[in-house]
């Protein structure tokens, strides 16, 4: 990942995390999701992030768990959330997809 790559991931990243606290509600489910968006978060923000693959394995991590959450086990997010969440699929899915894989994170049908 670029820092191109990392500075728009992080926008994407800070647009879903404000919409989701705006809307969440207190759930389990909420707050699993609240607490990878974090992580991710966390890993972002570092100095050192485009140097190791950290970032790639946190965003893999965010994938699966969100798809779970919401395909599995039912979680709801509001229209704004859902726009962010579908930008940051759309991201993952075609500019940094190569190194996700990598990582053995989400493999896309394309």
């Amino acid at each position: 990942m670029n820092m191109i790559q990392r500075n728009k991931v992080y926008f994407i990243m800070t647009g879903l995390n404000e919409s989701f606290q705006k809307t969440a509600t207190v759930s389990v489910m909420n707050t699993d999701a609240q607490e990878v968006i974090d992580d991710a978060l966390h890993i972002l923000e570092k100095e050192n992030v485009l140097q190791n693959r950290a970032i790639d394995y946190a965003l893999a991590r965010l994938y699966s768990r969100f798809v779970r959450l919401i395909g599995l086990q039912g979680m709801k997010l509001s229209p704004e959330a859902d726009q962010w969440w579908q930008q940051l699929k759309n991201f993952m899915e075609n500019d940094i997809h190569e190194e996700l894989s990598q990582v053995g994170g989400p493999h896309f049908i394309t």
